[in-house]
C-alpha cells in the first residue's frame, strides 16, 4: 500500500513538472484541486446534521475536519493553510511570481499533504494505528 502511495507521488510529480514547464500558475491551481478532491473523498462529513450538511463545505472547514479525525496534525494544517493562501492569489490572478521552480516546491509540498491525508485514511479505514 505503501509503494501504492509513493508510486502516485511520483506520478503526481511528474505530471506537475510537466505542466510547470508551460504554465506555472496551473500547477498551483491543479495541485491544491487534487488535495481538495483527496480531502472530500477522506473526511468523514456523517457527523453534520440539520441544513448546514446540506451545504458545500468550504475546503478550510474539511481540513479542520481532517485534524478533528486525525487525517493531518496541526503542523500539516499549518502547511495546508500556507498553499491555501498561495492558491488564492494564483486563483484571484494576483501577482504569484511563480518560475517553474517555485512551483515545483509548491507541488512537492502539496503531494507531501495527498500522501500524509492517504496513509492517515488507509490506516483508520483498515482499523491500524501504526504510522
Amino acid at each position: 500500500q505503501l509503494e501504492g502511495i509513493a508510486s502516485a507521488r511520483n506520478d503526481f510529480m511528474e505530471e506537475m513538472r510537466q505542466l510547470a514547464e508551460i504554465t506555472p500558475n496551473a500547477v498551483v491551481l491543479e495541485s491544491f484541486a487534487r488535495l481538495e478532491r483527496v480531502l472530500r473523498d477522506v473526511v468523514d462529513t456523517n457527523e453534520l446534521d440539520g441544513p448546514r450538511s446540506r451545504r458545500p463545505i468550504a475546503v478550510r472547514g474539511l481540513a479542520r475536519m481532517a485534524v478533528q479525525q486525525e487525517l493531518i496534525s496541526e503542523a500539516e494544517m499549518a502547511a495546508f493553510d500556507d498553499v491555501t493562501v498561495l492558491r488564492n492569489i494564483v486563483a484571484h490572478g494576483g501577482p504569484a511570481d511563480l518560475d517553474a521552480a517555485r512551483a515545483m516546491s509548491y507541488a512537492d509540498i502539496v503531494s507531501q499533504l495527498i500522501s500524509s491525508i492517504s496513509s492517515a485514511a488507509r490506516r483508520r479505514d483498515i482499523g491500524d494505528t501504526a504510522p
